[in-house]
């Protein structure tokens, strides 16, 4: 395991070789096809238009599709190959073993998640408060996890949830370049991974979290590190998953717009 301070300055070097391969991208694609803009507006700013050029767009989600593919594999190898497992026989171990998968996952969480916060800022159809909210407490529950603390539970929430991310960034880049079919194979793949893993088995994950660190806090699993993290925490679970909630509507909300429940209003 690494010595936290360690662990962050890996983080950062992470966080610029992102910012790096963005400008490169970004500047082949401008080489390649101009500051032209995407052919259709991304749905992610939900206003019609899109103020970023498709450059910007492509090189972005290339960067996260390649962060959601890496976390996936690294988060599933760990959760469903029995990684995780071999450190959740008790509460304490759950709470503070340390896992070699998570201490990777969390320096690249960071680094993503701190650049997903300039990607925010930068790009107007990401600028929303669901997503820096989103990414702002991400990129502090990652740093968090430097430490050897709460990795069973982290190595879910950071990269077994990010599988639905995948073809997620497939919608973006395809909605961009005007590929409306390719983009909606990726939506229905969105759609299907979004709600088993984030609508179905995210809460399911959130409850055994709850009742181990409520167990911590009330001395039934040995002593607390520190109480007030433990309540961060929880309030920040409650607003990872009240996301899950809102997106899960929206999810639900697009399906109906695509059958054609919503034709009636838009006419």
């Amino acid at each position: 395991m690494l010595p936290w301070r360690e662990a962050a300055e890996q983080s950062y070097a992470a966080f610029f070789a992102l910012v790096a391969a963005y400008v490169v991208l970004n500047l082949a694609l401008r080489a390649t096809i101009g500051t032209v803009r995407p052919r259709r507006a991304s749905e992610i700013a939900k206003s019609g238009n899109s103020s970023s050029c498709l450059a910007d767009l492509v090189s972005y989600n290339l960067i996260a599709s390649g962060y959601a593919l890496s976390s996936s594999y690294i988060g599933c190898t760990a959760w469903f190959g029995g990684g995780a497992a071999a450190i959740g026989g008790t509460v304490q171990e759950r709470m503070y073993s340390y896992l070699p998968p998570m201490g990777i996952l969390s320096i690249c969480t960071t680094a993503f998640e701190l650049f997903n916060v300039v990607i925010c800022i930068v790009l107007p159809e990401y600028r929303t408060a669901p997503f820096v909210g989103h990414h702002l407490v991400t990129f502090i529950l990652a740093t968090m996890s430097f430490h050897p603390w709460l990795h069973y539970y982290a190595v879910f929430f950071f990269g077994v949830a990010s599988v639905s991310s995948v073809p997620l960034c497939g919608s973006d880049i395809f909605n961009a370049l005007g590929f409306p079919t390719v983009k909606l194979g990726c939506d229905v793949l969105f759609a299907v991974s979004f709600f088993a893993i984030r609508t179905v088995y995210w809460p399911i994950v959130s409850y055994s979290f709850w009742s181990d660190s409520i167990t911590m806090l009330t001395g039934g699993g040995g002593e607390v590190h520190s109480p007030a993290s433990y309540y961060f925490l929880l309030l920040a679970n409650i607003g990872l998953t009240s996301l899950q909630i809102l997106w899960t509507k929206q999810i639900f909300q697009g399906v109906k717009e695509v059958l054609g429940g919503g034709a009636s209003k838009s006419e």
